[in-house]
Order: structure tokens, then C-alpha cells, then sequence
């Protein structure tokens, strides 16, 4: 289907066309830099990469880019699986996300808070509850708030451990369903039942690029 040409890409081609966008921000100036890898979307056959470049000692830019691909047949799905109320028989999403982060300066584990701004493409092919086969596609947009912890793994790994509470306009289907960059709809999980809210937990490891002359400095110290 002409619809799904994205969830073709190859993950070689994603990372290049990622690293080029992210290239110039990259070498300009010493600030430190690291890239991540959120572990959360794998289990939902999706990829989400989160570039991070300090712009002052507690505030760092964040860019997010990310895809989800899968294509299942309704005999595989299990609706009493934890996370098979979000998995479509096809899917095919991407996402691209900017915001700050703000954070206590100068340690190597500390507590932040993101704000993020996200845009979304969707394109699925579903059962509703009538196990009828429907299709939804489009474009959307939404906002997130992330709170967590980052933990030190060593002198460039680190580990973001955290919650991110989002929002995106209600879609007007009677299905489940997960945003790359925002999470999951939280009207399945029977807990927190407001229309467009989401959630996701964080679990992304990153390595940073380029180190801050002070973090330099006080190793040779």
C-alpha cells in the first residue's frame, strides 16, 4: 500500500538522514551533547532517538525523531495482553519533537523536567469492537511533560529513567492507540480516562558526544 512507504525506511537510512539533521548543531561549540535511545517503543515495534545539546548549565535543548512500523495478522493479536490493546494489524508512525529540559547543574545524576512539542503522522489499519477492519490516517500535534531521573553509567553512558504525561487531540475512534513521541491513550488503561491524555514511561540511555570543558577539566584534576 502507497500509505505505508514510510515504514519501509531501513533503520540505516533513518540514522543517516538523522545524523545529517543533527550534524551542524552538533560541532558548533564545546557544549556537551549526547544522543539516547528510548527503550520504551521497542516493545511496540517502534524506534525513537532523542538528541540533547546544553545551552546553559541547567537548561539543554531536546530534539526527538522517531518511527513505528508493523504489520500483524488479527489472528496475532491477543487483547488480554498488556500492551495488545495498542497494536493494530497495521501500523505505520513518526514523529518529530522539540523542547527544553531543565535540570540541576553540575552533577552527573540529577532530577529534570522536560516540556516538549511534538508532531505526529499516523497511518493504521485496525478491528473496532464490532471486529470490523477500519483504516485511520492523518497528521496531529501534541505537548508532553517529562519528569524523571538521570543515573550515571559511566564517563559518557547515562541512564534517564522517568514518566512523560502528554497530550494530542482525540482522535474519533473506538480503538486504542499509541503515539510515537507522546505514548499511549490513557482511556485504556482505566486510571486517568481524560480524552487526549497520554502516558509513557522513559527508559532511555544515552551517550554523550561531547563532553563540557568543565566535566574535562575536573578529570584531570
Amino acid at each position: 500500500m502507497a500509505g505505508f512507504t514510510l515504514s519501509q525506511l531501513s533503520m540505516h537510512r533513518f540514522c543517516i538522514i538523522l545524523f545529517i539533521f543533527l550534524l551542524p548543531l552538533m560541532s558548533y561549540g564545546q557544549r556537551k551533547t549526547s544522543l539516547g535511545l528510548n527503550l520504551v517503543p521497542l516493545m511496540v515495534n517502534g524506534m525513537e532517538v532523542k538528541f540533547e545539546r546544553q545551552l546553559a548549565p541547567n537548561l539543554a535543548l531536546q530534539l526527538g525523531s522517531g518511527f513505528r512500523s508493523q504489520n500483524r495478522k488479527p489472528e496475532d493479536i491477543d487483547k488480554n495482553r498488556l500492551l495488545d490493546p495498542y497494536v493494530q494489524e497495521k501500523n505505520a508512525n513518526a514523529f518529530i519533537s522539540a523542547g527544553v529540559k531543565l535540570f540541576e547543574p553540575n552533577l552527573s545524576e540529577y532530577p529534570y523536567l522536560g516540556v516538549l512539542l511534538t508532531g505526529m503522522y499516523y497511518n493504521e489499519t485496525y478491528l473496532n469492537t464490532d471486529m470490523q477492519q477500519l483504516h485511520s490516517d492523518g497528521l496531529s500535534w501534541g505537548f508532553t511533560f517529562n519528569l524523571g531521573y538521570v543515573f550515571s553509567l559511566g564517563k559518557r553512558l547515562s541512564l534517564d529513567l522517568g514518566m512523560q504525561i502528554g497530550y494530542a487531540p482525540p482522535r474519533t475512534t473506538d480503538h486504542n492507540y499509541y503515539y510515537m513521541g507522546i505514548g499511549f491513550t490513557t482511556l485504556a488503561l482505566d486510571v486517568i480516562g481524560y480524552p487526549g491524555g497520554h502516558i509513557q514511561p522513559l527508559a532511555t540511555v544515552s551517550y554523550t558526544i561531547i563532553r563540557d570543558p568543565r566535566s574535562r577539566i575536573l578529570e584531570k584534576e
